[in-house]
C-alpha cells in the first residue's frame, strides 16, 4: 500500500479483519516505549509473543509506572492476527508451508504449523463447508426456477496421476450456467479400487440431485464404461452424449500412430478432428443416423470422392475442391494407408462414440475447473479427506465466481488477444481472448462468516460439519498393524551399510 497521509479515528473498529495492518520494525516500535510517557524517564522494556501477537511490557522505575500493550485484539481467547493469517492461508488456496517460509525468510513473526492446523480443524474448514453449502443450494433454488430439465456436464478428477490414486472427486456441472453445482470426493477403499471412484462419485451426485428435487434431462460426459452401463440401466430416460474433445482425442491419437508408418495420413490429422466436431455441430436436433452418415462420409472425401455418399448425406457441403489455396494431397484407393483409415473411420466402436456425440454442450468448462483445482489443491502434496474436500470446495467457489468473466479490452477499446502454445499443438499456436482479472468477493465473504458467524455462534456451522465429519472413511493404513517405533528402527538395516555387509 502506498504512503498516504490518513485520519485516524480513534472509535475501535469490532470488524478486527477488515482492518489495515502494518508491516513494523522493533528498532522503531522500541523507540515508542523506551521512555515513560509521564516523566519521559528511560524504561525497562520486556516481549514476548504468542504467534503473531506482540506483548510489550514497560517498567518506569523513576515514576514506578507499568504498562503493557498489546499489538492486536483477542478473539476468543486467541490473537485475530494469528486466526486471520491461518484465514488467509487457506481460503485463497495458498500453502501454508510456503507463506510461514516466506514469512521466516523476512524476519517476520507468524504462527507455527501447529496453531494453523488447529484453526483449519476447529473453525476454517466448518466456514468453508457452511459457506458452499449454502452457495449450493442457491444454485439449487435457481435451477428449480428455470425451465426444463438440468443439462449437466461430469467428470472425475483423480488427486494423483496413474491408476493409483488416493482420492477421486467428481465435478457436476450445470453448462447452461457454467457453474459447479456439485462436487463428490471419493476415497479408493470406499469402492474397493481407484477405477470406481469416478462411478461412485456421479452416482453420489445424481441421488443428491434427486433428494432437491431436481429432473436431469441431459449428461455429457467422456466415454468412462462404468458409467455408461450405469445410465444405460438406471437412467434410461436421461439422454446421454460424449463430449466431442474426448472421442476425437483417441481417435486422432490413433491416426498419428498410423501417420508413423503411413506419412502420406499425417496432412489429414487435423481435418479429419475438424470433420468429428463439424458432424456433431452440424446435426443439432437431427437423428444421431445423419451424424453416422456425415462422419462416414469422410472415407469417401479422403479419396477425392464428393458425392454419393448415402441417401442421409448423399454429398458433401463444401465448395469445390480446386478452389482451395492449400489443397492436401488426396489418399489414393487400395493403398495401406487409406484402406486403414478408411477401416478405422467405420471401426464398429467408433461408430457407436460418433452417434452419441454432443451437438451443443461440451465438457470444455469442466476441464477448465480440474486445471484450477490445481492451485487448491496440488497433486504433489498431500491432504486429509477433509482438507481436500474443502479445498475442492473453494475451488468451485472461485470458479462459479469467474466463470462468465469478460474480455478484457486496451485503452482504445480494442479487445485483446493472447497467443499461446500449448504442448498438444507440437509448435502450433491457439489464440485466446484475455478475460479481466478475477475477483475474490467469495474469500471476503468467507472472512466475514468466520469473524460475524463461526467464531461468535458456531453452532449452526458446526452442525452441518459434524455430519460430514460422521462420513470420513478409514485411512488406507487403517487396515494394517501399526508397528512399535522403537521396534522397527532397531530392525531397520541400510541396503548400504559397509557394516552390513
Amino acid at each position: 500500500m502506498d504512503v498516504s497521509d490518513q485520519s485516524f479515528n480513534q472509535k475501535e473498529s469490532h470488524n478486527h479483519h477488515e482492518e489495515e495492518k502494518y508491516i513494523v520494525y522493533k528498532s522503531c516500535l522500541w523507540k515508542l516505549f523506551s521512555n515513560c510517557h509521564h516523566c519521559s524517564y528511560p524504561c525497562e522494556v520486556t516481549s514476548h509473543t504468542k504467534g503473531s501477537l506482540l506483548v510489550i511490557k514497560q517498567h518506569c522505575p523513576h515514576c514506578v509506572e507499568d504498562r503493557s500493550w498489546h499489538s492486536q485484539p483477542m478473539i476468543r481467547d486467541m490473537p485475530a492476527g494469528n486466526i486471520q493469517l491461518s484465514s488467509a492461508i487457506l481460503f485463497t488456496g495458498a500453502s501454508y508451508v510456503k507463506v510461514l517460509r516466506v514469512l521466516n525468510a523476512a524476519g517476520i513473526v507468524g504462527i507455527s504449523a501447529t496453531t494453523y492446523k488447529e484453526h483449519k480443524q476447529q473453525y476454517l474448514e466448518p466456514t468453508i463447508w457452511g459457506v458452499w453449502s449454502d452457495r449450493r443450494m442457491d444454485l439449487f433454488r435457481q435451477l428449480l426456477s428455470m425451465p426444463g430439465g438440468l443439462v449437466l456436464g461430469g467428470d472425475g478428477r483423480s488427486d494423483s496421476p496413474g491408476h493409483s490414486a488416493k482420492y477421486g472427486s467428481y465435478t457436476t456441472m450445470e453448462l447452461r450456467l457454467k457453474k459447479v453445482i456439485d462436487i463428490k470426493l471419493v476415497q479408493s477403499n470406499e469402492v474397493g479400487s481407484s477405477n470406481a471412484m469416478e462411478k461412485e462419485g456421479f452416482i453420489r451426485s445424481m441421488y443428491l440431485l434427486q433428494q432437491h428435487g431436481l429432473a436431469v434431462d441431459t449428461i455429457i460426459t467422456d466415454r468412462h464404461p462404468q458409467i455408461q452401463k450405469y445410465m444405460r440401466e438406471q437412467m434410461p430416460d436421461v439422454t446421454h452424449y460424449y463430449d466431442v474433445w474426448h472421442v476425437a482425442k483417441g481417435f486422432i491419437r490413433s491416426l498419428e500412430k498410423l501417420s508413423k508408418v503411413c506419412p502420406e495420413v499425417k496432412p489429414w490429422l487435423k481435418s479429419i478432428s475438424n470433420h468429428m466436431y463439424w458432424c456433431a455441430a452440424s446435426s443439432h436436433g437431427q437423428s444421431p443416423d445423419v451424424i453416422v452418415a456425415k462422419w462416414q462420409s469422410l472415407g469417401n472425401h479422403i479419396q477425392n470422392k464428393h458425392i454419393n455418399h448415402g441417401p442421409l448425406f448423399p454429398a458433401c457441403l463444401h465448395a469445390d475442391p480446386g478452389t482451395q489455396t492449400k489443397p492436401k494431397k488426396w489418399l489414393k484407393p487400395s493403398t495401406k494407408g487409406c484402406e486403414k483409415v478408411v477401416d478405422m473411420i467405420n471401426k464398429t466402436q467408433v461408430l457407436r462414440d460418433v452417434r452419441k456425440l454432443s451437438p451443443g454442450q461440451q465438457t470444455s468448462n469442466v476441464e477448465a475447473f480440474h486445471s484450477l483445482i490445481i492451485h487448491f489443491a496440488p497433486k504433489s502434496v498431500h491432504f486429509s479427506f477433509l482438507g481436500m474436500l474443502t479445498r475442492l470446495c473453494l475451488a468451485a467457489m472461485h470458479f462459479n465466481e469467474n466463470a462468465g468473466r469478460k474480455q478484457a479490452h486496451n485503452r482504445d477499446g480494442e479487445p485483446v488477444f493472447i497467443i499461446r502454445y500449448p504442448k498438444f499443438k507440437k509448435g502450433g499456436y491457439t489464440l485466446q481472448a484475455k478475460k479481466v482479472n478475477p475477483t475474490f468477493e467469495y474469500v471476503d465473504d468467507l472472512m466475514n462468516t468466520l469473524f460475524d458467524k463461526t467464531l461468535v455462534d458456531p453452532t449452526h456451522l458446526l452442525e452441518k460439519w459434524h455430519s460430514v465429519q460422521a462420513r470420513v472413511p478409514a485411512t488406507l493404513s487403517a487396515k494394517f498393524q501399526r508397528p512399535i517405533k522403537a521396534d522397527a528402527v532397531e530392525q531397520h538395516v541400510s541396503r548400504f551399510s559397509k557394516s552390513n555387509m
